[in-house]
């Protein structure tokens, strides 16, 4: 596939998003087939047509004529051949990765007995054991490697959000699922009948992300004087534990910032204990305290006058004012905090060194200190401005392993690899985890690891039970759909089959697995095709060369192109000076009135009436290729003899461009 069918791909997708369903019962005059090309619509990337509504029209016209032009604005785009001057990135198709096989006949199933033959069937459920009623009687399994779909940022910055947006995805995700269930049909037949559903059970969805960084050593093969073959040897060894306190990280595509790992502050103050205001942590262990904005080091030096702004997307949704520092006694600093977007009251406060304050506790009831600020000292410098260092965090919250994970129905675990003065590496032959120099962080041992290498996401709660059911990644990435080929039961009516007149089933069903997108992307530069990448199937989109592609570039329109009937009477028909779709008959739209003999419908109410009878059936679309009374161009009408009628006629004709 080239890339000028993808470009075709993705306008047609958008227009099929704008269309809002087909009316069957539409008089076509003179003939479907008989209706206009494209180019009567749209030529060169713009609009050829104008938009006519009567004005005396009711507001299902204005609709139905709103509609149309949302169904025309997606056909506004030029193609035009484009050299490749730098590299493009190409991603994987929606295709099939696997099957797990639910129910299937060793062939046809013959009885001459209708009972016999159902009890016979029922015996090839669910992989080969026998019908149950119960739902639980079929457990399939699958797991696989998303390849790297979260981040990890392992160093300290103060723009962190930004870098962390600037890496690759550079931690290994993986999908276990270790359940999938099928509900038995309505009908309680003991063999599969298409309407059977599946579901994933609460806790049976793992989704497991490893953050710990490795680097593989690798030693050539080769062959002794005697021809023996030495085969190539491969070492991994540690590079980075993890998530360690100031790295910052993604899960499920949200960014978090790491401030201490199971306890270990590295900002020389203990948060869970000199923070009295503090709703969402306290005086206890914990694997990680997160925040989603962070101000530490040299950007936390304000003096008197000054100001932080921290917080949201673009770090301004809370403005710190530095009112007064306080050297004298007992070190302290007054500020006034403003919440830029309304929604919390505006305060003042006072904290000494060495202490957290948290300005609006739980304000949202999120779990989450909404903004916590911490005096960490004071300083006069050599001109005599007074200044202080504030550290700032937002929506400071503490996680523990077994609790649901910020905002999710995700429960949580934690792992880490042993710190026995050294990095402990896991032994993961194949890349696989195993326990050897992996830990639970869920106990409180003083020797457990002061990183996250490991972090588990269990689902909480079932997915489906239905058809289709999707993967709960945040993309998501993969959709589990049952499916089923029957044939059956039923008599055997053809006299030339050897099972003339008996009973005969045969069935196969599964639960296909497709991979939706957004995975397995490659740079190409110059010259480069998706033939010599490595791990590259008939899944993707292969290209013969890059020298050439067609690009769809949308068009802009300044025009407008909708009228009404009034307006183009007061011109002149023979000004129109464009192809004309009418929206609505001839009572409520004038110039539908003048047309209606050249376009061959009638021009009253009555005649319409008699003619197409009422409602969403009288619905009519009328074309003249060439029309003399507006200068030659062509007319379209689209009308009904209510309101009804005519946006029927409408929605038919947005599915007619829809397939144009």
């Amino acid at each position: 596939m080239k890339v000028k069918k993808i470009a075709a791909l993705a306008v047609g997708a958008a227009m099929l998003g704008a269309t809002v369903g087909f009316a069957s019962a539409v008089h076509w005059i003179p003939s479907q087939d008989q209706m206009p090309a494209k180019d009567f619509f749209v030529k060169n990337g713009q609009p050829n047509v104008k938009i006519v509504v009567g004005s005396q029209g009711a507001a299902q016209d204005v609709v139905a004529a709103a509609d149309i032009a949302v169904a025309l604005g997606t056909m506004l785009y030029n193609e035009k051949e484009v050299e490749v001057s730098g590299p493009a990135v190409f991603k994987e198709l929606p295709h099939e990765v696997g099957e797990l096989p639910v129910y299937e006949t060793p062939g046809r199933l013959t009885n001459s007995n209708l009972s016999a033959l159902e009890s016979d069937a029922a015996n090839y459920w669910w992989n080969g054991a026998a019908y149950s009623t119960t739902i639980d009687n079929y457990t399939g399994s699958w797991s696989e490697d998303l390849g790297a779909y979260e981040k990890i940022l392992n160093k300290n910055v103060d723009d962190w959000m930004d870098e962390l947006d600037k890496i690759n995805y550079n931690a290994n995700a993986y999908v276990d699922i270790t359940a999938i269930k099928v509900v038995p049909g309505d009908n309680d037949a003991p063999y599969p009948t298409g309407d059977e559903e599946i579901y994933i059970p609460a806790g049976d969805f793992i989704y497991t992300v490893n953050y710990s960084q490795y680097e593989t050593e690798v030693v050539a093969p080769s062959y002794t004087s005697c021809c023996e073959y030495h085969p190539a040897q491969y070492t991994s060894y540690l590079v980075d534990p993890g998530i360690q306190p100031g790295d910052s990280f993604t899960l499920l595509g949200q960014k978090y910032h790491a401030i201490c790992v199971y306890g270990n502050y590295t900002a020389g103050l203990d948060l869970a204990t000199i923070c009295p205001t503090c709703q969402a942590i306290g005086a206890k262990k914990y694997v990680l305290l997160l925040a989603s904005d962070v101000i530490e080091g040299q950007k936390g030096w304000v003096s008197v006058g000054g100001t932080l702004s921290v917080g949201g997307p673009k770090h301004d949704e809370y403005t710190i004012n530095v009112l007064d520092i306080n050297i004298v006694g007992t070190e302290k600093v007054l500020l006034k905090v403003v919440d830029n977007t309304g929604v919390r009251p505006t305060v003042t406060i006072s904290i000494p060194v060495g202490q957290a304050y948290s300005v609006w506790g739980d304000y949202n009831g999120d779990g989450a200190d909404d903004l916590v600020i911490v005096l960490h000292s004071t300083f006069i410098g050599v001109n005599g401005n007074t200044e202080a260092r504030l550290l700032v965090y937002t929506d400071l919250r503490a996680v523990n392993d077994g609790d649901y994970w910020p905002n999710s129905n995700w429960v949580v675990h934690f792992y880490g690899l042993v710190d026995n003065g050294t990095w402990q590496a896991p032994n993961i032959p194949g890349g696989g985890w195993n326990s050897t120099g992996i830990i639970d962080l869920s106990s409180n041992c003083p020797s457990c690891a002061k990183a996250v290498a490991l972090i588990k996401l269990v689902s909480a709660s079932t997915i489906g039970p239905a058809k289709s059911i999707s993967v709960p990644t945040f993309d998501p990435l993969y959709n589990l759909t049952y499916k089923a080929s029957i044939c059956g039961p039923g008599m055997c009516s053809d006299e030339a089959d050897a099972a003339y007149n008996q009973y005969v089933y045969d069935a196969r069903a599964w639960i296909s697995i497709v991979k939706v997108g957004h995975l397995g992307t490659w740079q190409l530069g110059v010259g480069d095709t998706l033939d010599n990448v490595d791990d590259v199937s008939q899944d993707y989109i292969v290209l013969d060369s890059l020298g050439k592609y067609t690009e769809i570039e949308p068009s802009k329109v300044t025009t407008p192109i909708t009228e009404l009937d009034t307006e183009v009477m007061a011109a002149g028909l023979d000004k129109v000076g464009s192809n004309l779709i009418l929206v609505g008959g001839p009572v409520v739209n004038s110039v539908t009135a003048a047309l209606a003999d050249k376009l061959g419908v009638p021009s009253d109410y009555n005649g319409w009436e008699s003619e197409y009878g009422t409602g969403a059936d009288s619905g009519v679309i009328a074309y003249k290729a060439e029309c003399g009374a507006i200068g030659g161009y062509g007319v379209l009408l689209v009308a009904g003899t209510d309101r009804e009628g005519t946006m029927a006629a409408a929605e038919a004709l947005m599915q007619y461009l829809n397939n144009l």
